[in-house]
């Protein structure tokens, strides 16, 4: 309801595009992080998700067990609210969203929060947090992240693959809130193409990195696809342990290139630079791959610094 109201940020329409993206991803985030029928994080830990998962079956496992029951349909939830909400608003002011006491009034002595937790949720021991959310104090200071990608799950929870349907009822629920916000037809929403990438994506256990940079290529009229490789630097110091203890960045930009060019060759479409992909750059980092922590007066060189596939389409 916030990106539907948004009005101009600052008198400034770069601000007003900023602000819509921030509020898209924490929609995005309410689905990637949330909706495990009811499991709680702690729970998760079971499943031993960051040791090899795939091997041991419990992805598999994980897959089964985080099935899609249900999904709310916003199409048919959010304009009576719009409606209701204006209604308030203007009879209250703003302060409608902030005054407990006039929410009580209105929702019959709870809180909008209490109110929306009790029409929503599914069981009492449900809670608005999300999966991850809750901040972690080192040393006395709140950090405000957590480490649960670390020693959870290895960020399996946020892959496509191991719940698609969920992630369907994502995209058909953000592409009403695009339509309604910018009367948008929403007939013309051809949703095959993400049934086919989402149907890639199970069948080889990726990411829709670079296959969905393809899908949008053609819609654009244009025949390349840019893959980044992620280096960690000084400035990304959350990044730069993940590089140490978690995630190999090169790998994975070479598991995207593999995966999106499986993808084009799929879907009728020539690689015009097969095996040239490569554009050679001086990449220089501050953490040493071999060691546990940066050492500043270090640097490691990488060639790679991203890929480029040229394509035709058939």
């Amino acid at each position: 309801m916030k990106f539907i109201k948004l009005g101009e940020v600052g008198g400034s329409h770069e601000k007003t595009i900023k602000r819509m993206g921030e509020l898209l991803h924490r929609f995005g985030d309410t689905y990637a992080h949330t909706k495990f029928d009811n499991l709680l994080p702690k729970d998760l830990k079971s499943y031993k998700l960051s040791e090899n998962p795939e091997k041991s079956g419990k992805a598999e496992k994980a897959r089964k067990e985080w099935k899609y029951e249900t999904g709310e349909m916003l199409a048919e939830k959010i304009p009576d609210w719009i409606i209701f909400i204006n209604y308030n608003v203007d009879k209250y002011g703003y302060s409608f969203f902030t005054n407990l006491f006039i929410q009580r009034k209105v929702f019959q002595g709870k809180t909008f929060s209490e109110y929306l937790r009790e029409v929503y949720l599914l069981k009492s021991s449900d809670k608005f947090i999300l999966y991850g959310g809750k901040k972690k104090t080192v040393m006395w200071i709140s950090t405000g992240i957590t480490g649960d990608h670390f020693e959870t799950d290895a960020g399996y929870p946020d892959m496509i693959y191991m719940r698609p349907e969920w992630y369907l009822n994502y995209v058909k629920n953000l592409t009403w809130i695009l339509a309604y916000r910018f009367k948008l037809n929403l007939k013309k929403f051809d949703i095959s193409v993400f049934n086919e990438m989402v149907r890639f994506s199970v069948e080889n256990k990726c990411s829709l990195k670079g296959i969905i940079d393809f899908e949008i290529a053609k819609k654009r009229n244009k025949n390349e696809v840019f893959i980044p490789v992620f280096y960690s630097k000084i400035n990304r110091g959350w990044a730069s342990i993940d590089a140490v203890y978690n995630t190999d960045y090169l790998d994975t930009a070479n598991s995207v290139l593999s995966n999106t060019k499986k993808y084009i060759k799929r879907s009728k479409a020539l690689i015009i630079n097969e095996g040239n992909e490569t554009h050679y750059g001086k990449v220089k980092i501050q953490l040493k791959k071999e060691g546990s922590w940066y050492n500043y007066g270090d640097y490691k060189e990488y060639a790679q610094d991203y890929f480029v596939i040229k394509f035709n389409l058939l």
